[in-house]
């Protein structure tokens, strides 16, 4: 999904930013002791059906399935503390200055593309930015999000064709446009 998402950020000629380097992802992994890279090499490489694993994750992610997500997250916190802090919790408190500078640009807009797994959870970016004070509306199943922004309804309209199955535009003269994606 973040590779189609920047493919289409670069054709339209969108600037990518990421919020880490892969420096920064390899160095997660260099700055473990070879105990700890042993048993998440060993964890990977004995957990039984791990494709399938990845099918239901991208299942539960499609369908705001959040309780899946959350179980998800949970059994990975459960199963190698250490490893989950250094792979979740602690990206996230790094990437958050990041993104709330993102927020409070008032002559840009973005879009924060990660995980599902980053975004859930006490230790989510989600609740992470509620308790530093940031509204984030959800609806339907804690699945759909409204967005406040100062685009006009035309650029959000470009943003969202060849993305969204649908694209609702009944409050269109009051600056709301809808997206229909993957029947939700």
């Amino acid at each position: 999904v973040d590779m189609q998402i920047a493919v289409r950020a670069r054709q339209d000629g969108k600037p990518v930013i990421g919020l880490e380097t892969v420096d920064d992802q390899l160095g997660i992994f260099a700055g473990m002791s070879l105990d700890e890279q042993r048993e998440f090499l060993r964890g990977t490489l004995e957990e039984p059906d791990s494709e399938a694993q990845l099918r239901e994750l991208m299942t539960a992610w499609r369908n705001g399935d959040l309780a899946t997500l959350q179980a998800a997250l949970r059994k990975g916190a459960e199963e190698s503390p250490a490893l989950f802090r250094k792979l979740t919790v602690d990206r996230n408190r790094r990437w958050m200055p990041q993104i709330e500078k993102m927020l409070q640009d008032k002559g840009n807009d973005y879009l924060v593309v990660t995980s599902a797994l980053h975004m859930v959870g006490r230790d989510g970016l989600v609740e992470m930015l509620r308790r530093k004070g940031y509204k984030i509306i959800a609806r339907r199943d804690d699945f759909d999000l409204d967005f406040t922004t100062d685009a006009r309804p035309d650029d959000i309209k470009a943003c969202l064709e060849g993305w969204a199955d649908a694209i609702r535009t009944q409050g269109e003269r009051f600056g709301t446009i809808g997206a229909k994606f993957r029947g939700r």
